[in-house]
């Protein structure tokens, strides 16, 4: 996923040069009564430009945090759910909100903190605990929960 997003950020980073170099050879074609825009054009692509490259090194840290923390970059294929549980069941409580965080689930990341859900409770988790004592109340969400806590 991560070698996904740094590579859109490489398309993206052409894009920028290819269209910072349109605008310059328009300008030099129309001579430089457009020298004002001209300006402005080349500086926004600048800026463009470094901020695709922080944001692919922000997307490079995260990939590398994000294996250091356990979660694997891309799904193991020889992995069985049993391992994916018992790897599960080792995550502290910060690793389980980053888990929340990947899963797209950040809004029950302050419920969790409160009740100290680590990976040892989550994989003893049912959907009724979800439902009644963490107020998961979207069954979408509490089942997505549920798939990762089996080790699925």
């Amino acid at each position: 996923r991560c070698d996904q997003m740094c590579q859109k950020v490489d398309e993206l980073m052409v894009k920028v040069e290819q269209l910072s170099q349109a605008v310059t050879s328009s300008a030099n074609a129309q001579g430089s009564s457009n020298g004002a825009s001209l300006k402005d054009v080349t500086a926004w692509c600048g800026k463009m430009q470094e901020e695709i490259e922080d944001l692919k090194a922000k997307v490079a840290t995260a990939s590398t945090q994000h294996r250091q923390r356990g979660f694997p970059e891309k799904p193991h294929m020889n992995s069985t759910p049993e391992q994916n549980q018992q790897l599960l069941a080792t995550f502290d409580c910060d690793q389980v909100l980053q888990l929340l965080d990947a899963m797209a689930l950040s809004q029950y990341k302050e419920t969790f903190q409160k009740q100290q859900i680590d990976g040892a409770i989550l994989v003893q988790s049912d959907e009724d605990l979800f439902k009644e004592e963490l107020i998961i109340s979207n069954r979408i969400h509490r089942l997505k929960l549920l798939a990762v806590a089996s080790g699925k």
